[in-house]
């Protein structure tokens, strides 16, 4: 016999685990394990939150991000871990799930700054967030994993933004054990539906149905975990007002789309594709049938095939998350991200299209690649959920004119920052005396007008999409042009283009220059981008401001401009040498 334990009640919230135990339910002497089950019964299951219906497999994996600060803990599948903090909130009210990542506020809270996350019961008996929480009257009813409290006016501080973070994550956690942050009672007559904490649940049908579901999770049954969650689902569908085919087709495909993470496949083989085109270059032979030809066209078509699938797998995902939010995908940062990695390709395409030349895409599909990579590698900066629209951005018209045009600008750029590296590494090839310095002059030429071709897009496009803005801000605010940050850093930006362009054009910014700048001037999209969001956050744009992710940018720029200062002093210990060795 496996030995068992008496469940012990005493100083507990009423929890879901509580009326497990009315419906025969004892609590396992073991840790709880990973299941490893499909769920996809459960996942199908709609739920109401955050203003939209949605399945519970988005419901559930939004409220583990939003408290774990990941896409789950690892070995778990976010729905397993979900449904294991309903099952045994004993167990994890003792384990480190609740992310906290401002340095300034674990010293604040007397708390290790060696790691990251904390047990809910640690943070519960805090006394220092106890008497924050009692300053800022916060109760434990708050249900929405995104509550994010921020000034237009003002900057906001990190630190104080980071604890009212950590109140809702913790609020949040007992808000699911307590049952009270599950809404999935459709109430006749009503937009709003009622949790499965309220009323008395196993009295009612719907309540009594979800314990069941939970119970079958608790004692491991797997088969009956999804017979109950069918009948759960149906019974729910019968009772949401407006249900209809068109509103469980969505459901159904965002459920598909949780589980398919048609970005992630699209990160990995951009880059696979990125490797195989730059092994492709590197294996370049003017023969025919000589082993070198064989390996070039290997990876050639390695490299294509990849992209062609990552592009489906990307262009994909987009469909789905237009069709499930009705609206174009980029009302976030996380979805500014996808959008501007797919115009790095889009743009790719089309210039290789103009000059059949393979490192346009081999480039394409690196940054392309990172880029996407930057998004899903960081979920709790650049958060994966589809939300409901601020009331400033419901004019689709104006959301796509206008948003779609200025980050496509960016894609352009981001592209000819590809591109201009690639020039640069070459130029560092031939100062080190790996390549003769006429067959650099030739393969920076090319690169020099592949990335020129991009910049030039990416300047019409900036261009066209500030005009636009201006036009949206005075049909919204009232006024054209109002120096607002966001507004400058986009005139920044556009300015150190046209100053490169115009440059190149006169002949004050010579070949090198050009690669060099090219990279430069993309740390002014990136403060446009980025920056004005995640680093000022002031201005009318409040609806786009988050933190996190600077560290990483700040790495990011002083590896980029630690490799152009390389690339330059080599270039100048090479002339000097040369300057040396002529006869005088």
């Amino acid at each position: 016999m496996e030995s068992r334990r008496k469940p012990q009640y005493e100083n507990r919230d009423p929890s879901i685990f509580f009326l497990l135990a009315l419906l025969g339910s004892a609590a396992w002497a073991e840790d709880p394990k990973p299941k490893h089950w499909s769920f996809k019964e459960m996942g199908r299951v709609p739920t109401l939150n955050a203003g939209r219906m949605k399945p519970f497999d988005s419901y559930a994996r939004e409220t583990v991000l939003f408290i774990t600060g990941a896409h789950s803990l690892p070995g778990w599948d976010p729905m397993d871990l979900f449904f294991s903090w309903l099952a045994r909130p004993d167990y994890w009210s003792n384990q480190p799930i609740i992310k906290i990542s401002n340095h300034q506020l674990l010293k604040q809270l007397l708390l290790s700054d060696q790691i990251s996350r904390f047990s809910p019961r640690e943070l519960i008996q805090n006394p220092v967030l106890i008497q924050y929480a009692q300053e800022m009257g916060r109760t434990d009813s708050g249900l929405s994993p995104k509550q994010v409290v921020q000034s237009v006016s003002s900057q906001p501080d990190p630190r104080e933004q980071e604890l009212k973070h950590v109140l809702d994550r913790l609020s949040l956690y007992r808000a699911v054990t307590s049952g009270a942050a599950i809404q999935i009672v459709p109430v006749a007559g009503k937009e709003a539906w009622e949790n499965v904490a309220q009323s008395d649940p196993l009295l009612d049908p719907l309540r009594r149905g979800f314990l069941e579901v939970v119970k079958a999770y608790y004692d491991s049954k797997e088969n009956e975990f999804e017979s109950k969650s069918a009948r759960l689902r149906e019974m729910i569908q019968k009772m949401a007002p407006g249900w209809n085919a068109s509103i469980e087709r969505k459901v159904r495909l965002e459920s598909l789309y949780d589980r398919a993470r048609p970005f992630r496949t699209a990160c990995t083989l951009y880059l696979l594709a990125g490797i195989l085109l730059m092994c492709s270059l590197m294996f370049a032979s003017p023969g025919i049938s000589s082993p070198r030809a064989r390996l070039e066209k290997t990876f050639t078509i390695g490299g294509q095939i990849s992209l062609a699938v990552a592009f489906l797998s990307h262009l994909f995902g987009f469909a789905l998350r237009v069709y499930i939010a009705g609206r174009p995908p980029v009302s976030n940062m996380y979805e500014s991200v996808a959008w501007v990695s797919f115009g790095v390709l889009f743009f790719s395409f089309v210039i290789f299209g103009l000059y059949r030349q393979r490192v346009v895409l081999s480039a394409g599909a690196l940054v392309g690649g990172l880029i996407l990579f930057a998004a899903d590698s960081a979920p709790a900066v650049m958060d994966p959920s589809i939300h409901t629209l601020v009331p400033v951005l419901r004019s689709n018209y104006w959301l796509t004119i206008h948003v779609l045009t200025i980050t496509l600008g960016y894609a352009a750029f981001a592209l000819s920052l590809g591109i201009s590296n690639a020039s640069l590494y070459q130029y560092l090839k031939g100062a080190l005396g790996k390549v003769k310095s006429s067959d650099v002059s030739l393969r920076t030429h090319h690169l020099g007008l592949l990335s020129y071709r991009a910049m030039q897009f990416g300047t019409v496009l900036l261009a066209a999409g500030t005009i636009l803005g201006g036009v949206w801000a005075d049909y919204s605010w009232g006024r054209f042009w109002g120096w607002d940050p966001k507004e400058t850093w986009a005139l920044i930006a556009l300015l150190c283009y046209l100053a490169v362009l115009h440059g190149r054009y006169a002949g004050w910014v010579r070949p090198f220059g050009f690669a060099m700048w090219g990279v430069i001037c993309f740390m002014s999209v990136l403060m446009a981008w980025y920056g004005v969001n995640f680093v000022l956050g002031v201005g009318l744009h409040s609806y786009g401001f988050s933190s996190g992710g600077i560290s990483f940018v700040l790495i990011y720029m002083g590896i980029q401009l630690a490799f152009v200062f390389w690339v330059l002093l080599a270039r100048k210990i090479q002339q000097s040498k040369s300057d040396q060795s002529i006869p005088t």
